[in-house]
């Protein structure tokens, strides 16, 4: 085995030592999102949020319409139906009733190949929309997730203006997820097939959880300083709650149910 002397081990040593240096200096460094970073990706997931469930209802419209199309198919059919026989009972000529036949053939299966397409297509639209509610709803809490780490490190700070961009987050993310519930509840109440009734209900159950988060969101951003935009209405905790630490609890003087005795007077009975 070859012996290198001590002066070569050194350089060795040496020159390893830089090597390892320098690939640490050129290899990316991961550090962990400001939060104003954090705030924009928030923002950025509700937007993605608010478009899928825009899609969702969009597909739910569209299978509405068709819906209504066949309806109305449907009742221009019956139409022709009540004018052929009327036509027939009073005894019309035949070149009438043939006519009034042939519309009426016309009509029944333009209803019929309407209401066939509606049924398809609000199947798939239920599918569809049910889908694309699951994801708005995972972008919603993610976007919450985000959030929450803001408002904590806003109220650690104590950086108002942080908390407030945190609440118009939180204010948004909960706008998204009530189009997402709106999706949902439409979905649960309609849809004729169960398995699309328990992904709905599944959807809905999920979006509350992270309503919840987004309150919880709102509250630590409107403690930290954070004023609530015009018209917005929010119940800070329920009745009953405990109060926040930090929070002074009024003080309330204790009123005697009777005046106290005046025995000022010598001699009067106590």
């Amino acid at each position: 085995m070859k012996n290198f002397s001590s002066p070569k081990k050194h350089f060795l040593i040496a020159l390893f030592g830089g090597l390892l240096a320098i690939t640490f200096l050129a290899s990316p460094v991961m550090s962990e999102d400001t939060p104003e970073q954090k705030l924009e990706k928030a923002n950025a997931l509700t937007a993605e949020s608010r478009q899928l469930a825009a899609d969702a209802q969009k597909a739910l419209d569209d299978a509405d319409t068709l819906k209504a199309q066949a309806e109305v198919a449907a009742e221009l059919a019956r139409e022709a139906s009540d004018n052929l026989e009327r036509l027939r009972a009073e005894g019309a000529d035949d070149t009438v009733i043939a006519a009034a036949e042939t519309t009426f053939t016309e009509a029944s299966n333009n209803a019929a190949a309407l209401m066939t397409q509606a049924d398809t297509a609000g199947a798939a639209a239920m599918d569809l929309s049910v889908g694309l509610a699951q994801q708005a709803q995972q972008k919603s809490d993610e976007a919450a997730q985000l959030i929450s780490e803001v408002t904590v490190t806003a109220q650690e700070t104590g950086n108002t203006e942080l908390a407030q961009a945190a609440h118009d987050a939180s204010t948004d993310n909960s706008a998204a997820i009530a189009e997402v519930t709106g999706v949902t509840e439409y979905i649960a109440q309609t849809s004729t097939d169960p398995d699309v009734v328990d992904a709905a209900n599944d959807v809905q159950a999920a979006a509350g959880e992270t309503q919840n988060q987004n309150d919880t969101n709102t509250q630590v951003a409107l403690d930290t300083g954070a004023v609530p935009g015009e018209g917005e209405a929010f119940e800070p905790a329920a009745e009953g709650g405990t109060p926040d630490e930090g929070t002074p609890v009024p003080t309330v003087p204790v009123v005697p149910d009777e005046p106290p005795i005046d025995d000022s007077d010598a001699g009067s009975p106590v």
